[in-house]
């Protein structure tokens, strides 16, 4: 179950990294790009190869790079939609070779940015 991920920055993952689903481990990253905007930014768009079991995965699914280890490790990690009595999640779900939009990712935290504060 192949898709694309696109994140405001690739945040050092490399092919072979992790894709995690909770603390489970459900893929890896195939490959990293680079991709210009019309505006002019640039972001990172992921090709991800996941456990065909989980196909498919809602529409609504959010994705966040995540550390896994104090040596600067990452990870992938994917969130499926959990609804609420004020959130309904989609009954869609993405198809072989969709794309998880960048409006549904979020910007990670980087251990320097993290203690900045301490400058």
């Amino acid at each position: 179950y192949n898709l694309k991920v696109e994140l405001p920055s690739a945040a050092n993952l490399v092919a072979g990294n992790e894709v995690r689903i909770g603390a489970n481990r459900v893929g890896i990253v195939s490959g990293v790009e680079a991709k210009r905007l019309d505006d002019g930014t640039t972001i990172a768009v992921l090709s991800v190869k996941i456990e065909d079991r989980l196909r498919p995965l809602p529409k609504d699914t959010t994705s966040l790079v995540r550390f896994k280890s104090a040596l600067g490790l990452k990870y992938l990690e994917l969130t499926r939609c959990v609804p609420t009595p004020i959130k309904q999640c989609s009954s869609d779900g993405l198809a072989q070779d969709a794309t998880i939009p960048l409006a549904q990712s979020a910007e990670p935290v980087e251990f320097d940015e993290a203690f900045s504060w301490a400058d």
